[in-house]
């Protein structure tokens, strides 16, 4: 699979009377990964639902590759279906695209390897841990090869040392499949490891008021090297100016 370039110019959205996103500007060259960072409730998750095709909004322009690129959203609560098996929640988006036979086992084969599921085909998602359902729900959105992969927190609920262990293994499987990637986090470390682009959002309505570029290696050792500290500490100061007490904020941090 290969990634689509995302190209958002002047983007709206209201809720009622009350106006969440303003003025919106991003672009995404194909393959890169974007983070977005903000305080509940500024619009990130608006943003990715848009993207995915699955929120209407108000003014602007949003551009996905070449027509209909294929997006995938993993969602906050997964959206796995307990009464199905990890087979049945793999094979899916699958069987609804009316896959040939031969190519869906083939992708399903390569999603179990990839995200280390091969011996959990006949269990249900209750019958899980937070970290396999969390493959799980990553798994279903790889298999449809998407060009555009949108995830919403997806490791909030996890301790962490496996949310970690996720986001390197993420970072992989990014690199290899050469798919865009934008998620939505309340970590900082998370968005300085996973995005090439760091977004943070702020203001009233949202837009972005900071970004920043990170291009260093998507590996365990990046943790602890001294640019990523660094950084870290950049966006962070950022965070702190829009959403500090001076924004009247104070506690929506997550």
């Amino acid at each position: 699979m290969a990634g689509a370039a995302v190209r958002v110019r002047g983007l709206a959205k209201s809720f009622g009377a009350t106006q969440v996103l303003a003025g919106l500007d991003f672009d995404l060259a194909p393959g890169e990964s974007l983070s977005f960072l903000g305080a509940s409730g500024c619009g990130k998750t608006t943003v990715l639902r848009i993207l995915a095709g699955a929120c209407p909004f108000e003014a602007g322009e949003v551009a996905v590759g070449q027509g209909q690129a294929v997006r995938s959203l993993v969602s906050q609560n997964l959206g796995l279906f307990p009464w199905k098996t990890v087979l049945g929640n793999l094979t899916l988006p699958l069987d609804l695209a009316e896959v040939d036979p031969a190519e869906k086992a083939q992708r399903v084969e390569a999603a179990l390897s990839d995200l280390g599921l091969k011996g959990l085909v006949d269990r249900y998602p209750g019958q899980l841990s937070g970290g396999q359902r969390q493959r799980l729900a990553l798994g279903r959105a790889l298999v449809a090869q998407p060009e555009l992969l949108l995830l919403d927190e997806p490791f909030s609920a996890l301790d962490a040392l496996t949310r970690e262990a996720l986001g390197i293994h993420l970072a992989q499987l990014w690199r290899r499949l050469g798919l865009t990637m934008i998620i939505a986090t309340h970590s900082v470390e998370e968005a300085v490891f996973l995005g090439q682009v760091i977004a943070v959002l702020g203001g009233q309505p949202t837009r972005a008021v900071a970004v920043f570029r990170n291009d260093g290696p998507k590996t365990a050792q990046a943790f602890t090297e001294s640019h990523f500290m660094e950084l870290t500490r950049k966006v962070r100061l950022a965070l702190a100016e829009a959403w500090g007490p001076s924004a009247n904020r104070v506690g929506s941090l997550q």
